[in-house]
């Protein structure tokens, strides 16, 4: 089953991140997956035994997509997701993002995005 055939089953539903890089930051309302993806999903071209999708294309995403090309995953990166999944903008207008990364993000990042709909990842460089 694909991944967002799957994301369809999962509610989306309102609340606050349970994993913040940020300790003592006020938490913000968010449009959050109501079971945490696999890991494995969130890598944007990589075949899993949850989702069967080899580029962006497969996924024929309704909205436009997002893509930040980064050297690796950091903080700041977690607060650019935030207001792109802010309680005040509709489900419906949710834009997918794809994080463009040099290197491969340690686990810690992984559980932090896994929370937030449509975001993936995936190993590359702007160049």
């Amino acid at each position: 089953m694909p991944c967002d055939q799957s994301l369809k089953k999962k509610l989306i539903v309102k609340g606050f991140p349970p994993v913040s890089p940020y300790i003592g930051v006020s938490p913000t309302l968010c449009y959050l997956l109501k079971e945490k993806k696999p890991l494995c999903c969130l890598q944007l071209a990589q075949v899993c035994e949850h989702c069967s999708y080899r580029n962006a294309r497969d996924y024929q995403w309704q909205n436009k997509t997002i893509i930040l090309a980064a050297d690796y995953a950091s903080n700041g990166i977690y607060n650019f997701i935030i207001p792109l999944r802010a309680h005040f903008r509709s489900k419906t207008s949710l834009n997918p993002i794809i994080l463009l990364l040099e290197r491969r993000p340690d686990i810690a990042f992984l559980d932090a995005i896994s929370y937030f709909p449509l975001v993936y990842w995936m190993l590359g460089s702007i160049d």
